[in-house]
């Protein structure tokens, strides 16, 4: 399959030189693996961030190249003084990380290519990140597109690179829905529609990657809307059917919603505090709370930084908890009706049923005891 759309590379927004794309960060590497094999691919995220001018402060960088890729990675590894790690023997797959005092670690992922480049690209889950930069030792790096990728970036929507793509790996429908909330574009029309049918098949993947998924979702800005575009779309009763289960259940006043729907809305308020804690700059929605909260900011701030585990700290945990807060409800409800023919919902003891829920659910997901 000839490749096409192979071009210079230049800003959505504005023009920039052929040289425009930079990684000083993993210069070394990228010179150790031109002065073995090319041209080397750059490929992914990085690729799309820098077209999307958000390309500050990378640390992650993927790469595609000819195999054998194991012992090639190794070699430079040893050579830069990275660890190397072979994430996956059978697909030719390594990584390699450099430890930073004081700052992210560099991580970099080195892939085989699977067949070729045009091949690689079209087996890649979504068109914005089918992108390739071609590099060389002696000239300048050049845009890959196969895909129509630019284009659904100028569009500001996330497309399968194909009918397969979401069937291909399952992830990919909860992935979907993660871009989109990421970047701030919409759904493509036709990749929408898969989703539903294909939502059971999400079982079939890992935990682990349902859970590394679900983080990354719910740490975006107002995960509340990400739960009900999961719901929308059939993937909550897989992914989290006791969540799903909140559906329809009515709550008496002063509630004004149902359960499902509070609970959205409480995560939204659960992730401006936790952006609230992390950045000064940061306005709470809710002024009178901001008021409550400022004068106990700094002391709050140093509690919910602890790590709990993994990385994780308090904050980051907190829309977690209003996720699942409310999860015993419905089998705890009961209905009481006074001598005027009133109804009261009452939900008796559902906040243990729901740290009980809790608990079995972020233990499926293969979060720590801790």
């Amino acid at each position: 399959m000839p490749l096409t759309n192979t071009r210079p590379i230049s800003n959505l927004h504005s023009p920039f030189s052929v040289d425009a794309w930079r990684a000083p960060a993993f210069a070394g590497v990228l010179e150790a693996l031109l002065a073995e094999q090319e041209p080397i691919y750059v490929v992914g995220g990085a690729v799309r961030d820098f077209l999307l001018g958000r390309d500050a402060g990378l640390t992650d960088l993927d790469l595609a190249l000819a195999g054998p890729v194991l012992p090639l990675a190794r070699r430079v590894a040893d050579r830069l003084g990275w660890a190397y790690y072979p994430l996956d023997a059978e697909r030719d797959v390594a990584r390699i990380v450099q430890r930073r005092d004081g700052a992210a670690p560099l991580v970099c992922d080195l892939a085989a290519l699977r067949g070729d480049l045009a091949q690689d690209l079209a087996l890649r889950d979504f068109t914005v990140n089918a992108l390739a930069l071609q590099m060389t030792a002696d000239g300048p790096p050049h845009l890959i597109d196969r895909c129509d990728g630019v284009g659904d970036l100028r569009r500001q929507r996330i497309r399968a690179v194909t009918r397969q793509s979401l069937a291909a790996d399952p992830i990919r429908t909860l992935r979907a829905l993660r871009f989109a909330a990421q970047l701030g574009f919409t759904l493509a029309e036709q990749t929408a529609a898969q989703i539903p049918a294909l939502a059971p098949r999400v079982t079939q993947t890992s935990p682990e990657r349902q859970r590394d998924e679900l983080w990354k979702m719910l740490g975006l800005a107002r995960p509340g809307d990400r739960l009900a575009d999961m719901q929308r779309l059939g993937l909550l009763v897989h992914v989290l059917p006791e969540v799903a289960a909140l559906d329809q259940v009515e709550q008496s006043p002063p509630h004004r919603l149902d359960v499902l729907q509070h609970t959205c809305e409480v995560m939204d308020g659960a992730a401006a505090l936790r952006d609230w804690l992390a950045d000064r700059n940061f306005a709470l929605p809710d002024r009178a709370l901001e008021e409550t909260l400022t004068p106990r900011r700094e002391q709050l701030a140093v509690h919910f930084a602890q790590e709990l585990a993994s990385g994780r700290s308090r904050a980051a945990w907190l829309v977690w908890h209003a996720l699942f807060h409310d999860t015993g409800k419905p089998a705890c409800a009961s209905v009481e009706t006074d001598a005027g023919g009133a109804r009261r919902i009452r939900f008796f003891g559902h906040a243990q049923v729901s740290a009980n829920i809790a608990e079995r659910r972020s233990l499926a997901l293969r979060f720590s005891r801790r």
